[in-house]
C-alpha cells in the first residue's frame, strides 16, 4: 500500500511539472506592467514567435533563467537595444542613456584616481561598468561580486561588445556572494569600489544604501581610494533623493555628485566619495589620455556618449559642502531603520527627476577647490560647464 501511494505521488508530481506552464518571460522582465501588456509568451530565440504585443510587436525575449537568488531575462527591441532584467524591471541596457551612466560609473573614478590598480565592482549587471575598467592599463585586478550566478555566467556574455569582454579578461575574478557579506568578510583593500545595487524600493536592497554599508566600503578602500555609487532619480521624489545623498554624505563628507542628463532630464546620477577632500588634476588626466595605451579608454568614452574628457567632467553637479542646506533634516538610512526602502516605495510612481535636478542645480558653483591644473585647461572646463548651463537656461 505504501509503495502504491509513493508511486502515485511521484506520478502526480511529474504530471504537475508537465502540465503547469512556465512563467511568462514578460513577468520576469517587466513585473507589474505585465498585467497591462497581457502577454502569455514564453522564452524563445525566434523574434516572430516571441514578441510582446503590449510594445507594438517591437520587443522579444532572447534569454530567461531562474536562478537561486532571482529570475533574470534579456530582451531585445527591433531597434537593436538589448536590456537585462531582474526583479521585474530593467537593470541595464546598451541604450544610450544607460551606456552613459555605466561608463560614468567606471571611467570617472578610474581617471580621477592617480593609480587605480585594484577595483571591486559590487553587482555585475550587464558588465558594462566593470568592463570600463578593462580599458584602463593601470588596472591589474578586477573583482566582480554578484549574488546571482546566472548574471556573470549567462547575462554578461550578451553584452560583450559593450563590456569589453570583461568576463574573459585575465584580470577579472568573479565572486558569487552577497555584496555586503563579501565586503564585511574580505581582508582585501581596493583603490576603487563601485556599487550599483537594484533600486532601493526593491525588498532587501535598502541594506546596500545604508550609512553602515558605506562605512564598510570605506574601510575596504586604500588611503586614497574612491567609492562610486549609482543612484536613481527616476521613480523618485525629493525626500527620497535627499535621503539617498545624505546617507552617503554621512559616511563620505567629501562627496561629489555627477549627473547623467543626456537630454537635460533628471534620470540618474553617480555619487563619489573619498576619505580626504577630492583634488582632480586635469593636467594628469589629459596627459594620460594622450598615451597610446589609453586608446581603448578614449573609444570607450566616445561609444558611451562622451566625445571628450571635458564632456565627462562637465557632468559635475555639486559637492557635499554646497548641499548642506539642501540636505539639512534629510532622513538618514541606517541598518536600524532601513527607512529608504519605504520612502522609495512611496515615491515609486513619481516621475519628477527633472525637478529634482533643477532643485540641486540651485546650489551649483564652479568647484575651484576640486579641479586643479593649468589655467588653459581650467578655462576649457569652465567653458564646458557654462555652455551646458547656458543651453539649459535658454531652454
Amino acid at each position: 500500500m505504501n509503495l502504491i501511494c509513493l508511486i502515485s505521488l511521484i506520478v502526480s508530481g511529474l504530471a504537475l511539472v508537465w502540465i503547469i506552464p512556465g512563467i511568462p518571460w514578460g513577468v520576469v522582465a517587466y513585473g507589474r506592467y505585465m498585467a497591462t501588456f497581457g502577454s502569455r509568451l514564453v522564452p524563445g530565440i525566434t523574434p516572430e514567435k516571441n514578441l510582446l504585443p503590449g510594445f507594438g510587436n517591437q520587443v522579444y525575449c532572447i534569454y530567461m533563467g531562474e536562478g537561486l537568488n532571482g529570475s533574470v531575462a534579456v530582451t531585445q527591441w527591433k531597434s537593436g537595444v538589448r536590456t537585462f532584467h531582474a526583479a521585474g524591471k530593467a537593470q541595464a541596457s546598451n541604450g544610450a542613456h544607460d551606456m552613459r551612466l555605466q561608463r560614468m560609473l567606471g571611467h570617472l573614478p578610474a581617471l580621477i584616481h592617480s593609480n587605480p590598480g585594484s577595483v571591486l565592482t559590487v553587482a555585475c549587471g550587464a558588465g558594462v561598468t566593470a568592463g570600463a575598467f578593462v580599458a584602463h592599463p593601470d588596472v591589474k585586478r578586477l573583482v566582480i561580486c554578484e549574488i546571482e550566478s546566472l548574471v556573470p555566467r549567462q547575462i554578461a556574455p550578451f553584452f560583450e561588445n559593450e563590456n569589453h569582454a570583461v568576463m574573459k579578461d585575465p584580470r577579472t575574478e568573479v565572486i558569487i556572494d552577497d555584496g555586503r557579506h563579501f565586503i564585511r568578510t574580505t581582508k582585501e583593500k581596493f583603490d576603487i569600489i563601485t556599487s550599483d545595487p537594484i533600486d532601493p524600493w526593491v525588498k532587501g536592497c535598502a541594506a546596500l544604501n545604508t550609512v553602515e554599508y558605506y562605512q564598510l566600503c570605506k574601510s575596504r578602500l586604500k588611503p586614497d581610494g574612491i567609492m562610486a555609487l549609482w543612484m536613481p532619480f527616476y521613480e523618485c521624489d525629493l525626500v527620497t533623493a535627499r535621503s539617498m545623498i545624505a546617507s552617503f554624505v554621512e559616511a563620505f563628507p567629501h562627496s561629489i555628485l555627477w549627473l547623467n542628463n543626456a537630454d537635460d532630464e533628471g534620470y540618474d546620477a553617480v555619487l563619489m566619495g573619498q576619505v580626504q577632500p577630492f583634488q582632480i588634476n586635469l593636467d594628469s588626466i589629459f596627459d594620460r589620455l594622450k598615451q597610446q595605451d589609453y586608446g581603448l579608454v578614449k573609444k570607450s568614452l566616445e561609444d558611451g556618449g562622451f566625445p571628450s574628457i571635458l564632456s565627462l567632467l562637465s557632468t559635475f553637479a555639486a559637492q557635499a559642502g554646497d548641499l548642506k542646506d539642501w540636505l539639512r533634516g534629510a532622513p538618514i538610512n541606517s541598518d536600524r531603520n532601513l527607512r529608504l526602502q519605504y520612502l522609495a516605495g512611496f515615491s515609486y510612481n513619481n516621475f519628477i527627476g527633472s525637478e529634482i535636478v533643477d532643485d540641486i542645480r540651485r546650489f551649483y558653483r564652479f568647484p575651484n577647490d576640486i579641479f586643479i591644473g593649468s589655467t588653459q585647461r581650467l578655462q576649457m572646463l569652465k567653458l564646458a560647464f557654462d555652455k551646458d548651463k547656458l543651453r539649459k537656461t535658454l531652454e
